[in-house]
């Protein structure tokens, strides 16, 4: 299921938010769009294309979100969702370039 939140969250990042979801049956978060590729940026986690969400999606467990948590700063954390701020800013042409490596 898609969280109704997703596509505005990520047309609207300002490039350096992460925005992770949370399904709570298998406790694994998962990111969309600009927030997948900062993660990937941070974290060596392969990306894959959600037809879902058509955007790029990253999975992490709730072990790697920790390590995340202490690369990046925790704005708002609840149970579903959690969302962070990083040092580093989205390069436009270089986010094109990954979308499209990751689609296929």
């Amino acid at each position: 299921m898609i969280n109704e939140n997703i596509t505005p969250n990520e047309v609207w990042n300002d490039g350096r938010t992460i925005h992770l979801y949370c399904n709570d049956l298998v406790g694994q978060y998962t990111a969309y769009g600009t927030s997948a590729y900062l993660v990937c940026r941070t974290m060596d986690v392969p990306p894959f294309f959600s037809e879902d969400a058509q955007m790029p999606a990253v999975i992490i467990n709730t072990p790697l979100l920790e390590v995340l948590k202490r690369k990046c700063q925790v704005v708002h954390s609840e149970r579903s969702y959690c969302r962070m701020e990083t040092d580093s800013e989205v390069n436009d042409d270089d986010y094109a370039e990954w979308v499209e490596n990751v689609r296929g």
